[in-house]
């Protein structure tokens, strides 16, 4: 299990587009994966700059899934850190 933080960063002009930010427990899941992060980059916008977040405890597999579209000519990039570590019995 790993707590986790994410970067989402925005390259040029972002002005709309939302990324979920999900979790589950495998990586080849096939239902519907938990939403711990929804980023809205239409308010603010997001150009030039990052945004950052962490998890509200232990998840075993995350992803980010562009749910609405990135507008405004530029990019998004989504950078997952997380501490890995085992629990005690």
């Amino acid at each position: 299990m790993a707590q986790a933080s994410w970067y989402v960063v925005g390259a040029g002009t972002v002005t709309g587009g939302v990324v979920k930010i999900e979790t589950a427990h495998t990586i080849d899941y096939s239902g519907t994966w938990a939403e711990i992060d929804s980023v809205d980059f239409s308010s603010p916008a997001l150009t030039n700059a990052a945004y950052w977040a962490t998890g509200p405890g232990h998840m075993l597999f995350m992803r980010a899934r562009v749910s609405s579209n990135v507008t405004g000519g530029g990019t998004i990039s989504v950078f997952f850190c997380g501490l890995s570590g085992t629990q005690g019995g």
